[in-house]
C-alpha cells in the first residue's frame, strides 16, 4: 500500500473513533431501542369504562333514532288527515278513532298509499255511520213563487187600477 492509501484508511478509522466518542456510554445503555419498546406491554385501558363509553354512544344514538322514527311518524299522519281533509271531507279524529293505524295506510316504500287512505275512509264511513257534508238545506229551493199576486209601485200609483 501507498502512503496516501494508508492516510485516508487512517482517517476514516477516526472518523468512526470520533462518532464513537461522541457517543456517552451511559445514554446508550439507558435509551430503549424500538424492538423494546415494541415489546412491552402496552397499559389496558379499563376495560368497564370503555364498554361504558360504548353504552352511552349507544343510548344517545337509539334516543336520536326514536325522536327522528316519532317525527316521520307524525309527519305521515298529518299528511294523511290533510289528505282525508281535502279528499274525502271527513274529520280525521273519527278516521283514527275507527281503529286505523299509519303503518296500514303505508306502501311497501314506506309512502302513502292513497288507495288505501281511500278504504279505510269509506271503511270509516260505512262503520261509524258518517256522512260527509251535504251542504246548507232550504226547503223551498227551486220553487219560483207566483209574482201576479203581489201589488207593484205602478199599481200603488195609479188610483184607478183595482187588483
Amino acid at each position: 500500500m501507498t502512503t496516501a492509501a494508508k492516510e485516508s484508511d487512517m482517517s476514516t478509522i477516526d472518523d468512526t473513533d470520533t462518532v464513537a466518542a461522541t457517543i456517552d456510554p451511559t445514554t446508550a445503555e439507558q435509551s430503549p431501542t424500538a424492538s423494546e419498546a415494541a415489546t412491552e406491554p402496552a397499559p389496558e385501558p379499563n376495560t368497564n369504562a370503555e364498554a361504558a363509553k360504548y353504552r352511552k354512544q349507544l343510548r344517545a344514538a337509539e334516543k336520536d333514532r326514536d325522536a327522528a322514527l316519532a317525527q316521520l311518524e307524525t309527519m305521515r299522519r298529518d299528511v294523511i288527515d290533510d289528505l282525508i281533509e281535502r279528499e274525502h271531507k271527513i274529520k280525521p279524529a273519527a278516521f283514527w278513532a275507527n281503529g286505523n293505524t299509519v303503518d296500514a295506510m303505508l306502501d311497501e316504500d314506506g309512502r302513502i298509499d292513497r288507495a288505501a287512505v281511500a278504504a279505510a275512509v269509506d271503511d270509516a264511513v260505512r262503520t261509524l255511520g258518517l256522512h260527509p257534508p251535504a251542504g246548507v238545506y232550504v226547503p223551498s229551493e227551486g220553487n219560483t213563487p207566483d209574482l201576479s199576486s203581489f201589488t207593484t209601485w205602478a199599481d200603488m200609483l195609479n188610483p184607478h187600477s183595482r187588483r
